[in-house]
């Protein structure tokens, strides 16, 4: 074989081999991706509906709803839906885990309830869980809380 044909096939293997690791990862640093948490940080127009709600006296009722901006702060896959931000009766915010597909769950856990926001002494803490996706710039997640009798189960609905 001539010195021109084994250069040929060389820089042929060689030019292969680069466009195969820059298309694992841009850099060869590996595949995109890399199982990290999407980036779901922002402000969300959303809608916060208690879909049903049992002896909640006149605190919750069923299908009562509220729009507005929700913001969502986020540290790797650590995710805070600031609720506070969109319902004032929330005390504290919950504060669940993102996986690398999206999915963001929060609980069993403790969420301060507070009946009338500035009126201190009336808080009391709600048990129970967030559970949904992020996906793209939408995020659709369903929450279920007990306090004392009062059940409420609902959805967050939003888009940035």
């Amino acid at each position: 074989m001539s010195d021109w044909i084994v250069a040929m096939r060389g820089g042929v293997v060689v030019g292969a081999l680069v466009l195969s690791l820059s298309a694992c990862g841009g850099d060869g640093g590996g595949p995109t991706g890399n199982g990290n948490p999407p980036a779901v940080a922002g402000n969300y127009n959303a809608t916060f509906t208690a879909v049903q709600a049992t002896d909640c006296l006149d605190l919750v009722t069923p299908g009562s709803s509220t729009t507005g901006t929700l913001r969502v702060t986020q540290s790797g896959s650590s995710v805070t839906l600031h609720i506070s931000d969109l319902r004032d009766e929330f005390g504290s915010n919950p504060v669940g885990t993102l996986s690398s597909d999206g999915d963001f769950h929060f609980g069993p856990g403790i969420v301060v309830i507070d009946p009338t926001p500035g009126n201190d002494g009336d808080e009391f803490n709600a048990q129970g869980t967030f559970d949904g996706t992020f996906s793209g710039t939408t995020m659709d997640i369903d929450f279920d809380f007990t306090a004392f009798t009062c059940h409420v189960v609902g959805t967050i609905v939003g888009q940035r």
